[in-house]
C-alpha cells in the first residue's frame, strides 16, 4: 500500500471520528445510523480499512456532513514534497485532524513561537 494511500486513510477516518465525538455518538450510535456494522466503523476511523464510496455517503449521510467537509484541504502527495506548498498543505491537513478546540490551542501555540522568536 502507497504512503499517501494509508495517509488518506487516516484523515478521513480521522475526520469521521471527530464529527462522531462532537456528536457524543459512539461508533455504535453512527454504525446504526450509518446502517453499517461498528467493527467497520472503528476500523475506517483508524485507517485500518479504506472506505467505499457508497460506505463514506452512508457516513456522511448519518453525520450530516458534506463532502466537501469530509475532504476539505486534503492535497495529493507529489514528488515534490520539499517544496513550500507542500510544507504548508501538510500542517493544514494535520490541523484538520484536529478538533476545534485543539486548532485554537494550536493557533495560540504558533502565535506564542513567532512572538517568542521575534523577541530573539
Amino acid at each position: 500500500m502507497k504512503d499517501r494511500e494509508i495517509r488518506l486513510r487516516h484523515i478521513i477516518g480521522e475526520r469521521i471520528k471527530n464529527e462522531r465525538k462532537q456528536k457524543g455518538w459512539t461508533q455504535e450510535r453512527l454504525a446504526e445510523k450509518a446502517d453499517m456494522h461498528p467493527t467497520y466503523v472503528g476500523k475506517v476511523e483508524r485507517g485500518d480499512k479504506s472506505a467505499t464510496l457508497d460506505s463514506l455517503e452512508k457516513v456522511a449521510s448519518a453525520l450530516e456532513l458534506k463532502y466537501v467537509e469530509l475532504f476539505k484541504d486534503i492535497q495529493p502527495v507529489t514528488g515534490t514534497d520539499e517544496d513550500k506548498n507542500s510544507v504548508l498543505h501538510k500542517i493544514i491537513n494535520k490541523l484538520n485532524l484536529l478538533s476545534l478546540e485543539d486548532q485554537k490551542a494550536a493557533l495560540e501555540l504558533f502565535d506564542f513561537m513567532f512572538k517568542w522568536k521575534k523577541k530573539k
